[in-house]
């Protein structure tokens, strides 16, 4: 069986059980879009305590 198969975005598109799930948790926590510029600041890793200079701050 193809991987592809098991991740087939059409099977779930329209799953009302995945929907009300979605829904849950957007309405749990605020999702605020990082704007593109900040994107390069994000840690993958969750280390929080980088000390990282934004260009303007002269880093």
């Amino acid at each position: 069986m193809k991987l592809s198969t098991l991740f087939d975005y059409q099977k779930f598109v329209n799953d009302p059980e995945l929907q009300d799930v979605i829904d849950s948790v957007e309405k749990k926590y605020s999702m605020t879009e990082i704007p593109d510029e900040d994107l390069e600041y994000l840690s993958a890793a969750g280390d929080i305590t980088a000390n990282v200079k934004k260009p303007e701050d002269g880093g």
